[in-house]
């Protein structure tokens, strides 16, 4: 996985700049061809979740999960996942 970092930490644009949604962006947008499965989909979160600042730990965006079965690598579950600020080095 890769991310934006400004210096050791992960860039923090979107929460900073309130561009975060409450509501996972990948089901609102049917050309990405992400697909969710398992009752995947429209998952929230509480407004509070972005309201914390500078504490190193904040969520700085959302992220897409799949989990695939080993015996033929078919998608069996995905979720929309929350991505942390995190120091580097």
């Amino acid at each position: 996985m890769q991310a934006a970092y400004t210096g050791r930490i992960n860039a923090d644009g979107l929460r900073s700049g309130k561009f975060n949604s409450l509501t996972e962006p990948y089901s609102l947008y049917p050309i990405l061809l992400i697909y969710q499965l398992a009752s995947g989909g429209g998952e929230t979160i509480p407004s509070s979740i972005l309201a914390s600042t500078g504490t190193g730990n904040d969520i700085v965006d959302w992220g897409f999960a799949q989990l695939h079965r080993t015996s033929d690598g078919a998608v069996i579950l995905t979720r929309a996942v929350l991505i942390k600020e995190m120091v580097i080095g």
